[in-house]
């Protein structure tokens, strides 16, 4: 599978490198339109309207991912991570 990378939802880390295992947590980074709804309030949406065991979410606004895109986490994640939006 090609790997693409789509800075608003974007599943990464273990399931994406294959050395998943029947205990790993799925990691998913969540880039929020602040001007539709707050992080808060779409954490609490998808937490509740996700029915997955072990999924992690990752929240960022679009402005904080604006002042994080040139930290080492955000580009391991558009190396690494697979777009799933």
């Amino acid at each position: 599978m090609r790997k693409t990378w789509n800075r608003k939802n974007c599943a990464f880390r273990v399931l994406c490198k294959k050395e998943h295992t029947v205990a790993s947590d799925v990691d998913l980074l969540v880039v929020v339109d602040g001007k539709k709804c707050s992080v808060d309030e779409a954490y609490r949406t998808l937490m509740m309207n996700i029915n997955l065991p072990r999924v992690e979410l990752h929240m960022l606004s679009e402005k904080d991912y604006e002042l994080m895109k040139n930290s080492r986490w955000i580009k391991t994640i558009e190396r690494e991570g697979i777009s799933i939006l």
